[in-house]
């Protein structure tokens, strides 16, 4: 499918849906305010969904398949934009990641006082 081109199929496969419907199992002892704009290659895109969806909180705002973008691309957000965080499946696991860039990004949250830093999930 050429680049531009929108897969109405592929935006409402189980596979979106499935994404959408990601969430805390419980909730979160901070509050991340805002972020942005960040948009990361990752080589598992279910396991960095998973992490920023269950662990930091954030919510899934769309989703594009393969057919619209090469890897498939998640949109998530910790606040009232539409997204903050973008991430791009398909990172070849054999880059240097010495070649690896990073986009200045901006971010605040707020935090429970009774959370303990130490702490993992």
């Amino acid at each position: 499918m050429p680049r531009g081109v929108i897969d109405f199929d592929g935006l409402g496969s189980k596979e979106a849906q499935s994404m959408r419907a990601l969430r805390p199992e419980k909730p979160v002892p901070f509050r991340i305010d805002k972020i942005g704009h960040v948009v990361l290659k990752v080589r598992d895109l279910e396991r960095s969904a998973a992490f920023y969806t269950k662990v930091l909180g954030f919510q899934v705002t769309d989703f594009y398949p393969d057919s619209m973008m090469k890897g498939r691309m998640l949109f998530m957000r910790c606040n009232a934009d539409h997204h903050g965080v973008a991430l791009v499946g398909g990172a070849d696991a054999r880059v240097d990641p010495r070649a690896s860039t990073f986009e200045p990004a901006a971010g605040s949250a707020a935090a429970d006082a009774r959370v303990d830093p130490r702490a993992s999930t």
